[in-house]
């Protein structure tokens, strides 16, 4: 039997259980509070992950979540029903994981899930998508929500809409969790699953930073942006560009109105016209009349640090004056024709492409027969500008290098001695994951294993656990070389370095 479908059976025996009313009890303000004998804060990866196996792992039946948005995933963000058609995906944030390497969400995805999946990029085994049961791409935020129904049924009580801004230790040793509009919280322990930014502030404005954890403040942001342009027709793919990356970032300067381009062929969501209808494009299938396609053309993606390079600063720069949402927990916004904003966009970024076409002698001749601009793009700026985020992904600060992965992970795990209060957060994971979801997801199971007495789930393959589980058998220590295909294996970790050396961080899930 299938262990999603076996996990599912099992849950509708439980179903009565979970639904089961609140406890409650009378706070001194007279508020009524809800108790919950452990509490995640956040619904990214990782306090989705975490709720789900407190439960599976039978170490708690009341696990409540509470999430600050009207969604889970965080940072990966599928933004579904676009398009002329609403038939499109487009991941504004996070959006593949590395199968190979990355071995957590790899089961996950999977083992646990059994989701459907493909290569992200024609030819290279490096990366993969989530597929809804069609084909079609399913945006990647549908493992986290996919966990979020298989903790539901195991009893989760989920508070959509609920920012906590404070987190308080109580003379009996309780928590007590205060979030907007005067909702309060009991809890024995607690899960903060918060980008570091809002987390900071969170332990600001509560009682239980006793001490200075260096590792809570050793990660660096990065800002990141991601432009998709919609044509009515995938000029590129009836011209044969269906494959590989172009950037054109130079050209970016006062005066010069195009603007920088950090690109992909292969990465925006196209659909093509069939005779039986609309169809996913994927280069395999040799029958799709390319003329017929329409989608995105992903045209940026890129992040920029304090120490990120002239051309990722550049893309960043110019498209953050297209950002200015009306509201701060959005972090991407849709521009077309009709206003003079949307219009620039439109003009100057058909014009870079044109532009670049035309230099590097490709042909452009598909794309004067489309004879139209993009109708519309989808733009997003990862920044401090988006209230729950702070950033896009994080790297280390230049002083904090050096310190081996496993203890500076193990040491934020944990951050407060005689607390029970734990981390989950994508920034302190291992080098070979900071920056993707299987960072998060890793904290996580840390957290599970080793305080709250989980074993290896059913789901997870025995050679997951040494490239997971801290400790004396921990061997994280492989990557893949990235849009290569080729791995690279270190059965031990490596020598120490003479001297702490500073890791380039690149674009990551």
């Amino acid at each position: 039997m299938k262990p999603v479908l076996a996990a599912l059976i099992a849950l509708a025996l439980v179903a009565g259980a979970a639904a089961a009313p609140r406890s409650l009890k009378q706070t001194l303000s007279g508020q009524p509070s809800t108790n919950c004998e452990t509490l995640v804060v956040g619904g990214g990866p990782g306090g989705v992950y975490s709720a789900y196996r407190v439960l599976e792992s039978k170490n708690s039946t009341n696990v409540c979540l509470l999430e600050a948005t009207g969604r889970v995933g965080g940072r990966i963000y599928s933004v579904r029903g676009l398009g002329a058609k609403q038939d499109l995906v487009v991941d504004m944030g996070a959006y593949r994981y590395m199968p190979l390497v990355q071995k957590l969400i790899t089961d996950i995805i999977e083992g646990l899930l059994q989701l459907p999946n493909r290569l992200y990029q024609p030819g290279v085994e490096d990366y993969k998508v989530i597929l809804s049961t069609d084909g079609s791409n399913a945006g990647f935020a549908t493992y986290v929500e996919k966990l979020l129904d298989l903790g539901s049924m195991m009893g989760l009580k989920t508070h959509f809409n609920t920012k906590v801004i404070s987190v308080n230790t109580t003379a009996d040793g309780t928590f007590k969790v205060t979030a907007g509009e005067g909702q309060v919280f009991t809890a024995n322990r607690v899960i903060l699953n918060l980008p570091t930014r809002p987390m900071h502030r969170l332990l600001q404005s509560s009682n239980i930073e006793t001490n200075y954890n260096t590792g809570l403040y050793a990660p660096e942001h990065n800002r990141a942006t991601k432009l998709y342009l919609y044509y009515p027709q995938a000029w590129w793919l009836a011209a044969g560009l269906n494959n590989g990356s172009f950037a054109a970032t130079s050209a970016f300067g006062p005066g010069n109105v195009t603007i920088p381009l950090v690109a992909r062929y292969h990465d925006g969501h196209v659909r093509c016209n069939t005779s039986s209808g609309a169809v996913d494009y994927y280069y395999t299938n040799n029958a799709i009349n390319p003329s017929s396609c329409y989608g995105y053309l992903q045209a940026v993606y890129t992040s920029a640090s304090s120490a990120s390079s002239a051309p990722s600063q550049a893309a960043i720069a110019y498209l953050v004056d297209y950002m200015g949402s009306s509201s701060t927990d959005v972090p991407y916004k849709i521009l077309d024709g009709s206003t003079a904003l949307g219009a620039k966009l439109l003009a100057d970024s058909h014009a870079s492409i044109l532009k670049w076409h035309n230099a590097n002698n490709l042909s452009t001749a598909a794309m004067a027969a489309s004879n139209a601009l993009p109708s519309h793009a989808v733009v997003a700026m990862w920044d401090q500008a988006v209230s729950w985020v702070g950033g896009g992904w994080n790297g280390m600060k230049d002083s904090k290098q050096g310190t081996p992965d496993a203890v500076a992970a193990s040491g934020v795990i944990h951050p407060f001695p005689g607390i029970p209060l734990y981390v989950a957060n994508e920034a302190y994971g291992p080098a070979t994951t900071q920056g993707w979801s299987e960072a998060s997801l890793v904290l996580a199971e840390n957290i599970i294993q080793g305080y709250f007495g989980g074993g290896q789930p059913s789901w997870m393959r025995n050679t997951t656990l040494p490239a997971v589980i801290f400790g004396p058998n921990w061997n994280d220590y492989e990557s893949a070389q990235q849009g290569g295909g080729t791995i690279v294996i270190n059965a031990k970790p490596p020598a120490p370095a003479p001297a702490p050396a500073v890791s380039a961080f690149s674009t990551s899930g």
